[in-house]
């Protein structure tokens, strides 16, 4: 998102591409979803879990909020399943949904906003626009950097085979 002045709300930007897609995304914003996606699949208990994501609390209050009550005994089993939203594809957000309003208005008039069965849309920027993603990043003085491994963390890529 930009400021009023038109300076780069984030530090730097993470460009990359998955599921025949490009993600446009802040990096502080694709690390987290990478940290949680990561975490989510490793997790074999709630300490686990728990421990995977201390150094993050805005994630540990989600996943609180997600799971609605006390979370369970650290030494019980953990499945993401049983945290709301997950199962359903609701949780975490795909950054395709985050890009809608968040990205710098002259890269995100390079997508388009699909609709999905929810009714959600998600913005689809196709993979060949990237070198004029980049240029328009450059343009609006937008630091950024190429990363496809750390936007496929970010999308969940190990929830799709």
């Amino acid at each position: 998102m930009l400021s009023e002045g038109g300076s780069p709300d984030h530090a730097v930007w993470i460009v990359g591409e998955f599921d025949d897609r490009l993600i446009v995304m802040p990096e502080r914003e694709a690390h987290g979803l990478a940290v949680l996606h990561g975490a989510l699949q490793d997790a074999a208990t709630w300490a686990d879990l728990v421990t995977s994501i201390e150094d993050h609390p805005e994630l540990l209050r989600e996943v609180r909020e997600r799971y609605g009550d006390e979370l369970p005994e650290e030494s019980e089993a953990f499945n993401a399943d049983e945290v709301r939203g997950f199962s359903e594809g609701d949780w975490p957000a795909h950054p395709k949904e985050l890009m809608i309003g968040s990205i710098p208005e002259p890269v995100a008039s390079l997508g388009v906003v699909a609709p999905t069965l929810f009714g959600e849309g998600l913005l689809e920027i196709a993979p060949g626009s990237r070198r004029e993603v980049l240029r328009r990043l450059e343009r609006l003085g937008v630091s950024y950097r190429e990363d496809d491994g750390l936007i496929s963390r970010a999308c969940g890529a190990w929830r799709f085979g």
